[in-house]
């Protein structure tokens, strides 16, 4: 087995999917002279995400690969990963699952484009995205895309807590020395509440988010240690730095009506939260005794879910609008319009924020993320992306 010569990547058994990594490979096959009526054959077999083309008679020959099998063969195998809604209503069970996965080797000269899907949803569906971009050899060349995996009935800020520490795990652990040139110039593309996750990775939080909910200083409220320590780290936090450009598709910037109807108290009900934030549920519930009630906090109601999180009155989400994405990090939207003004879930006007490089709107469903002509404005996206680095 021969690989082209290269810096033998470091270890990522953390980042590699359960069901294992699939890559394309080609076989080719060198027939020599025969002896003694034996013919000999040499057999190689090459990882074209490595090697595309090989030294043949004298002549440079480029290889044949098939990119679709692997993430059909990935997609096929991940059960869990397919099943989206389990991580909305037993977000215990999934918790084991949550993290940042590789699609494909580690390559430090590559871009990382990290894929972070909604609602009721898993990695799965990227599958069309994914099929189109990795077979697109320009992209295959300077792009790796990875995969966030997440229970989507987690509160938005706690899935943005996820969010934040794979990708600083991820760093530490293939670019121990340092972010490089690449790792810097980050990509995320989020659908749906996705985008609203990935948008809270490129805000400093400053006191905001601990504003909506309680009148006090944070530091001057009594609250059981195992409390503390989970509101620090959802609500006090600084925005990624090695994330360069942003891509919302179908994302509820400013909420989305259904999470207000009685389809979004429906699927809220059918919930169920991990036991460390039912303690910190509980700990709301009763501190709201102690506080005068505001109709504008959400204190009272406990810890909300990701469907809360999604009403337009929500704190969580009135936060996030009020708090600028970092300086520096350009962003795109794409939003669907199936009936006039909306893709059914998320409305245009919600969809689309302001101050954004490009703004495009496709006539489809809340799954515009798979339209043929989302996906190729993604690809735009990418290829302005490294024209720009370049």
């Amino acid at each position: 087995i021969r690989e082209q010569e290269r810096a033998d990547p470091p270890r990522a058994e953390p980042l590699i999917p359960p069901e294992g990594m699939m890559m394309p490979g080609t076989v080719t096959l060198d027939f020599g002279e025969m002896q003694d009526g034996v013919m000999q054959v040499e057999v190689e077999l090459w990882n074209t995400d490595f090697v595309t083309s090989i030294e043949r008679h004298g002549e440079r020959v480029r290889l044949s690969v098939d990119t679709t099998v692997p993430i059909a063969t990935l997609f096929a195998r991940a059960e869990l990963v397919g099943r989206g809604h389990r991580g909305l209503t037993d977000v215990q069970g999934y918790e084991s699952r949550i993290g940042l996965y590789l699609h494909e080797p580690y390559d430090s000269k590559k871009i990382p484009v990290v894929l972070v899907h909604g609602l009721r949803s898993s990695p799965a569906t990227w599958r069309e995205m994914l099929n189109s971009f990795r077979a697109d050899p320009v992209l295959r060349e300077r792009y790796q895309f990875w995969m966030f995996l997440y229970p989507s009935g987690l509160p938005v800020p706690r899935s943005a807590y996820y969010l934040r520490t794979a990708l600083s795990e991820a760093r530490s652990l293939l670019a121990p020395d340092g972010p490089t040139e690449s790792m810097n110039q980050m990509v995320l593309v989020g659908h749906s509440m996705g985008g609203l996750i990935s948008k809270a990775v490129l805000q400093d939080s400053g006191d905001e988010l601990w504003d909506s909910l309680h009148p006090d200083r944070f530091e001057d409220v009594e609250m059981p240690p195992v409390v503390r320590e989970h509101l620090n780290e959802v609500f006090f936090y600084e925005a990624d730095q090695c994330v360069s450009r942003v891509v919302f598709i179908a994302t509820p910037h400013k909420g989305s009506s259904i999470a207000s109807s009685l389809v979004g108290r429906i699927g809220d009900s059918m919930v169920s939260l991990t036991d460390e934030l039912n303690e910190v549920d509980r700990w709301f519930r009763a501190e709201q005794l102690n506080v005068d009630q505001d109709p504008t906090r959400q204190l009272h109601q406990g810890v909300p879910t990701s469907i809360d999180d999604l009403r337009p009155d929500s704190p969580h989400l009135v936060a996030y609008t009020k708090l600028p994405i970092r300086s520096g990090v350009q962003y795109h939207s794409i939003a669907g319009n199936a009936s006039g003004d909306s893709d059914g879930v998320v409305s245009v006007e919600s969809a689309l924020l302001e101050g954004a490089e490009s703004e495009l709107v496709v006539d489809a469903g809340h799954n515009v993320h798979e339209h043929p002509r989302a996906i190729r404005e993604v690809r735009r996206i990418l290829l302005l992306h490294a024209e720009s680095l370049d």
